[in-house]
């Protein structure tokens, strides 16, 4: 009996080690996984910052013609400086480098907002659900904008 004690106690201990050790390889696995979404959120981060300061500019641009712009007459005209951030500007300058996607997006759906204010555009806005429709928006909106011009 006290051999038979032994032997359930030996693997018992032997089942909870075999655990253990599939605990330590689950747990490697999964850290692995949120290292390379980590890893894939950031290039999605950069790619929205990027498209984010495309947008200003392009808004800064059209604000600017919309103010008179420097239309060739010569001597002091010019175009009237914009006071104050764009509420994009805004919008990002309070979004850190590593927000999580929704806040990105909505950065990024803001854009899309004052760089096409047409009703259609209204209406694709939305929309957009995720930070890649945002990017897709926010890459054609240059383009509609454009013809409008």
């Amino acid at each position: 009996s006290v051999e038979l004690e032994v032997v359930k106690k030996e693997q018992r201990l032997q089942k909870n080690r075999q655990a253990a050790k599939e605990c330590r390889r689950k747990k490697k696995e999964f850290i692995a996984s949120l290292e390379e979404r980590i890893r894939e959120l950031e290039r999605i981060n950069e790619q929205l910052t990027g498209d984010l300061k495309r947008a200003n500019h392009k808004i800064k641009l059209l604000q600017e013609g919309a103010h008179g712009g420097s239309g060739g007459s010569g001597g002091g005209g010019g175009s009237t400086p914009v006071s104050g951030p764009t509420p994009i500007a805004a919008a990002a300058s309070t979004t850190p480098t590593s927000a999580a996607p929704a806040a990105v997006a909505s950065a990024s759906t803001a854009a899309v907002a004052v760089a096409t204010p047409s009703s259609a555009s209204k209406a694709k806005r939305a929309s957009i659900t995720s930070p890649s429709q945002a990017t897709a928006a926010a890459a054609a909106a240059p383009a509609a904008t454009e013809t409008a011009a």
